[in-house]
């Protein structure tokens, strides 16, 4: 939702750059429980989409790319809210803490987590380790720079949207 039109476009040109190509899906063989499965969660659980989730009159973020806190506001709303949860404060069904843990860790030491996946401490972050190397590692080092300014505030403030 808070993907800026410019970054939305960007993603878009990307995509009509690419060559279309076959990809081979393994067969799908739903027996009887995942039939059953299937059926109860769209009976009692519901079949709501994360876009019926999102409060569409919410402000959207402004990118601001020449104002470090307020483009690390940015890319954590953006990027980290899909294992933090919607306000940043952690979502304990992944085992992602709240980011004002950031507020812990030097620019030397959030590039390192950020391109290894290599907390301080030395600790293995499975899940965490895997997104480093896989997305943040492609982070530009101002980037990298701008989001640790953001995460750095909140220890001190509420989140606000």
């Amino acid at each position: 939702y808070d993907l800026s039109d410019e970054d939305v476009g960007a993603i878009i040109a990307f995509l009509k750059t690419q060559e279309p190509g076959e990809v081979q899906l393994p067969d799908r063989n739903v027996g009887p429980l995942g039939r059953l499965l299937l059926f109860y969660y769209k009976q009692i659980v519901g079949t709501i989409l994360a876009a019926e989730k999102i409060d569409h009159d919410t402000p959207r973020i402004a990118s601001a790319r020449d104002e470090p806190a307020a483009h690390g506001r940015y890319l954590a709303y953006t990027i980290c809210t899909e294992c933090h949860g919607f306000d940043l404060r952690g979502e304990a069904g992944v085992g992602a803490p709240d980011l004002a843990i950031a507020v812990a860790y030097t620019l030397e030491n959030f590039h390192k987590l950020l391109r290894t996946g290599v907390p301080m401490d030395g600790r293995e972050l499975g899940l965490m380790a895997k997104m480093a190397t896989n997305r943040f590692s492609h982070f530009s080092d101002g980037e990298v720079d701008a989001l640790h300014t953001y995460l750095q505030t909140l220890a001190t403030m509420p989140i606000e949207r």
